[in-house]
């Protein structure tokens, strides 16, 4: 399927973290050709100096759901907090049944006002858009508009490089 390359990804991250001014982006996974896993990750944020403690690692409840197969599960969920956001199909409040070995882990937002511990999976039940790469690539390629699903400059960025188009694909709809 069409990809892009780390450069273009990471230039489109920029352009999406643009216009926030407490967001930040670094580029240590792109300092290998490796394949980059969250651990890997962690290790470069600890050898900068980061202090683990205060580091929230946020995914979608999609994702946290498989986390019996990333890579140093479960030391992984030792190295830091992680904050686990409601997806589509795929609520925060199913994680206790799905995961009943972490469910002593699990905590409300509400609760680290006290303080929690370090080895603490945060429950944030929110409405998340019904956004993937996957679905944005597959758009792109089929020419479809992608209008909602990215920031407008990631959207002008994918058009002007020509990311995601197969051959027979014709230009970016950025509008509907």
């Amino acid at each position: 399927s069409p990809r892009a390359s780390a450069a273009h990804r990471f230039a489109m991250a920029a352009l999406a973290v643009s216009d926030h001014d407490r967001l930040a982006l670094l580029d240590i996974e792109m300092l290998s050709d490796e394949p980059s896993f969250t651990s890997t990750t962690l290790d470069r944020l600890n050898a900068r100096g980061v202090d683990m403690r205060g580091l929230y690692l946020i995914t979608g409840a999609d994702a946290f759901r498989e986390i019996g197969t990333w890579k140093h599960y479960p030391d992984l969920l030792d190295r830091c907090r992680f904050v686990v956001v409601s997806r589509p199909a795929c609520a925060v409040s199913s994680l206790r049944t799905a995961l009943p070995a972490l469910a002593d882990r699990m905590v409300e937002p509400s609760s680290l006002a006290g303080g929690s511990g370090e080895q603490t999976i945060v429950l944030v039940d929110a409405p998340t858009a019904p956004v993937s790469s996957t679905e944005v690539r597959r758009r792109v390629a089929a020419g479809e508009p992608i209008a909602g699903l990215v920031p407008g400059l990631v959207a002008q960025y994918i058009e002007k490089h020509g990311l995601y188009r197969t051959p027979e694909a014709g230009g970016l709809k950025t509008c509907q």
